[in-house]
């Protein structure tokens, strides 16, 4: 028998009319969940539409083809509202860039939400969609029991495995074979001279990998991404 942890899912919520206003993609906890982020929220309040109003239109074991249905129901039903005049909807990307099951963002899907396109840029204390909101016992003992141990979708993932990670194994053995390869010396005595002489600092490195300093020193000093042995 499959488990249906391990089926995707394609939605699409509808108006109360009936016209669909957002397609997602999801496993078997995810379209049944009624909570849903502001951006969503503010929209359906605003027309009186509701999460009932959502109808599964696909379910696969093949998650590249579940992201693949949900591009083109995007496109098919105008759902993408950064489209053009002639689109509308509440989805904010053109789909396909979930994170859910480990997918990774692009530099452009990500340029797409940051600074001052993302909805929440520049709100702060009262300003922020979340001031003064918290949650209830009940739903802070439940999200307890759900993400703990092996029930949460990251336990055991490590490195690359990890939905977060920025870097591969390959990347992390680049970055140690060039720094044991600087040529430290008497006279590469500062960051400069050292990269003068052909080599790498761990400021540079994390400018190049497009992570925090602390990570290449973690990462040079062997405190993460350790090689275990079986």
């Amino acid at each position: 028998m499959v488990s249906l942890q391990k089926v995707f899912f394609v939605y699409v919520d509808y108006t109360n009319d009936g016209r669909p206003f957002y397609v997602g993609k999801g496993n078997r906890e995810r379209i049944r969940r009624k909570e849903r982020n502001a951006h969503w929220r503010s929209i359906a309040a605003k027309h009186g539409w509701s999460i009932d109003n959502r109808r599964v239109v696909l379910a696969t074991l093949d998650e590249t083809f579940a992201y693949e249905q949900e591009v083109r129901l995007i496109v098919e039903h105008r759902t993408f509202e950064g489209a053009g005049e002639n689109c509308w909807g509440a989805n904010r990307t053109r789909g396909g860039d979930s994170n859910f099951s480990g997918y990774r963002w692009t530099a452009e899907q990500r340029a797409r939400v940051t600074g001052v396109r993302n909805h929440c840029y520049g709100k702060r204390g009262e300003l922020s969609h979340n001031y003064g909101r918290k949650h209830s016992p009940e739903v802070c003992a439940r999200n307890s029991v759900v993400r703990s141990g092996e029930q949460n979708q990251w336990f055991g993932k490590y490195g690359e495995d990890h939905p977060a990670s920025h870097l591969t194994w390959d990347i992390v053995y680049d970055i140690r074979r060039r720094w044991e390869a600087n040529p430290f010396s008497q006279t590469t005595r500062n960051s400069d001279e050292l990269l003068a002489a052909g080599g790498c600092t761990a400021k540079s490195l994390a400018a190049e990998y497009g992570v925090h300093v602390m990570n290449i020193y973690h990462i040079i000093r062997g405190r993460t991404w350790k090689i275990t042995s079986a």
